[in-house]
């Protein structure tokens, strides 16, 4: 170990001189709260950490993803499961010597008491008889206890294959050597081996949720959020500020719920990329098989890629039913338009459905040459949000001109808002919220609202989560509205340095520096968007629509233009929740006059926020049978 550790030394002091100071502009342009997330830990070595970033995403996708389907073929599942427990029971020394110094002693006597079980009734920890008697582990480590004894969290520093953190979880790391047993005990070439095996088969378990979070344009800046805020370890030992009355978050943060029930179902994806016939190429994703005689493709909202958790988690739901799934990313990212040279910018629906229509008969025609099937499948579309809104224009654009779509059985959309406009004013109303709240306190109420999130999804040994966010209506619909401006970051980001605009005073192609921009991005709204960047690009570049007004474009954008088109189209369905925060008492009517009994009207779920639950799942099959 000491050689690999010097190894990485050396790798850093090389990194490290790309990495120079900049000047932090991020508080300037972000939303207010936002700078918040964003600042703190600060960034002084941007530069160095982008680099060992890309690095770590290198070796992701080129290494760990082909080594974890070639060991997951090898291995059987339930060894993988005995080396992820033998793995554990060998971290045991770093338990017991952080519970000790940081005067936990009764957790370092349970976890020397669950070593000696594992060891020996466990057979040297392949399985876990301790916790079944009562003696679970506590996990712990060199950061938590330096955090426990007043040390500071320090820079943002990411590491060559150990990946992002502060200064503090660095220096943590670099305790643990001392107490690495497997290197106290074998010899050299043994402990080798060891290391060799565990760490393959630790890297199977844990790559389908990296090989997702790498997807995002941005996910610098969200692996950067996570390592620093909900990782915290100061959070585990502080209880956070109590949350005034009662939680009421809006349900759509059960959104967050879906995902697939078997993590390693990603593996059955293949990954294809198409020529398109009027030029450029554009990638999807499937999930084939020989047997199916239905495919679903699949469009997912806003912002979403085809390999994100949710994408993947209703791949799988499809896969029980004996269907494939067809996925392409929303075209607000970049995955969708950077292959398109001469692709508008994506929000005005009418054009996005006709490059949609393209990508889709392309994509089609790959999948029966890649699956080698003889008879076309039963097609049926399935879009949520954003994509749910797609759906129903491209099943408006089959009625009108059936040659430019395959036969699409059946239409299924999902919360679609009626009104995009108006869903996109929502949005940036809800980014806005924190700037209502008092200057003075705002911080640290951002601050304890994080603390409290932190300990909901890591909460301390013994202590089972809450059945729902611990935040407040208001808190929630904030972070909702960040969460969706983080969509727009990665469409501008992508847009920006493909053709930059001039909109923006931060460098968009800048690679060492990009903090700044991002923020910038940040505090550019949709109504910006709308008005600054896609109205003016179809001025230039398309005589039919440049005389058009805003309004005008919003309103062939509205599902108010494809009504008698959708009343009359037979296979169109829709799902809605009546307390979708997108849509409005009036919009609920508006779906029930137009589609009748083919609209379900859902009691609650906010958007998307019960697409997790069973019951939901079975109507979304149900939906999608002849």
């Amino acid at each position: 170990m000491g050689r690999h550790f010097s190894a990485i030394l050396l790798c850093l002091a090389s990194l490290f001189l790309f990495a120079s100071c900049v000047t932090d502009r991020s508080a300037s342009y972000a939303p207010a709260g936002t700078s918040r997330l964003l600042s703190t830990p600060s960034d002084p070595l941007e530069g160095y950490n982008r680099v060992v970033q890309d690095v770590n995403k290198g070796v992701s996708r080129g290494v760990i993803h082909p080594v974890a389907q070639v060991w997951r073929f090898l291995t059987p599942e339930y060894l993988r499961d005995g080396l992820s427990r033998m793995g554990e029971n060998l971290g045991y020394p770093l338990r017991f010597v952080n519970h000790i110094l940081q005067g936990e002693f009764s957790s370092g006597w349970q976890e020397t008491q669950r070593f000696v079980v594992n060891s020996t009734v466990g057979v040297l920890g392949f399985w876990d008889p301790a916790t079944a008697w009562g003696l679970p582990q506590n996990d712990t480590s060199f950061g938590e206890t330096f955090a426990r004894w007043g040390m500071g969290s320090g820079c943002y520093l990411n590491l060559p294959f150990y990946g992002p953190g502060t200064l503090r979880d660095a220096l943590g790391k670099a305790a643990d050597f001392p107490l690495d047993l497997p290197r106290l005990l074998l010899r050299p070439y043994q402990a080798d081996l060891t290391y060799l095996v565990l760490t393959t088969n630790r890297m199977t378990q844990e790559e389908p949720q990296l090989y997702s979070l790498f997807t995002p344009s941005n996910h610098y800046e969200l692996f950067r959020i996570f390592a620093s805020h909900i990782r915290n370890p100061e959070y585990r030992f502080r209880e956070p500020p109590a949350l005034e009355g009662e939680p009421d978050p809006d349900e759509s943060f059960g959104a967050l719920l879906l995902t697939p029930q078997d993590p390693a179902f990603f593996y059955a994806s293949r990954q294809r990329q198409v020529a398109l016939p009027q030029g450029g190429t554009l990638p999807y994703t499937c999930y084939p098989s020989q047997e199916a005689d239905t495919l679903v493709i699949l469009l997912p909202g806003i912002g979403s890629h085809r390999n994100s958790t949710e994408v993947t988690a209703l791949a799988e739901l499809f896969r029980r039913q004996g269907w494939d799934t067809l996925a392409l990313s929303s075209p607000f990212l970049p995955d969708f338009f950077q292959g398109i040279p001469d692709a508008p910018p994506p929000g005005y629906l009418p054009q996005d459905s006709l490059v949609l229509a393209q990508g889709i008969r392309a994509a089609l025609a790959d999948y029966m040459t890649y699956t080698r099937k003889t008879a076309m499948p039963r097609i049926v579309m399935m879009g949520y949000s954003l994509g749910g809104l797609y759906t129903l224009h491209l099943a408006a654009l089959q009625q009108r001109n059936p040659e430019l779509l395959p036969p699409i059985q059946r239409f299924l959309a999902i919360n679609p808002p009626r009104d995009p406009m108006a869903a996109l004013q929502t949005v940036d109303a809800y980014a806005a919220t924190a700037e209502r709240w008092p200057q003075e306190g705002r911080e640290a109420r951002i601050d304890a609202m994080i603390h409290r999130l932190s300990r909901w999804m890591n909460p301390p040994p013994g202590e089972s989560p809450a059945p729902i966010p611990p935040l407040s209506r208001e808190e929630s619909q904030w972070l909702i509205g960040v969460f969706m401006r983080l969509k727009l970051v990665e469409t501008l980001q992508g847009l920006e340095r493909r053709t930059p605009s001039g909109l923006f005073q931060e460098d968009p192609k800048a690679y060492f520096h990009r903090n700044n921009f991002f923020a910038e991005c940040l505090g550019f709204p949709y109504e910006d968007y709308l008005t600054k960047l896609l109205k003016p690009w179809y001025e230039r570049h398309d005589v039919q629509l440049a005389s058009l007004s805003l309004e005008e474009m919003a309103a062939q954008c509205r599902l108010d233009a494809l009504r008698d088109v959708l009343r009359a189209h037979p296979q169109v369905r829709c799902f809605q929740n009546q307390n979708d925060f997108l849509i409005q008492e009036k919009d609920l009517a508006w779906y029930q006059d137009t589609l009748g009994e083919r609209c379900h009207i859902f009691p609650r779920g906010g958007h998307l926020g019960t697409m997790h639950l069973p019951e939901y799942q079975a109507a979304i099959l149900q939906a999608l049978q002849p």
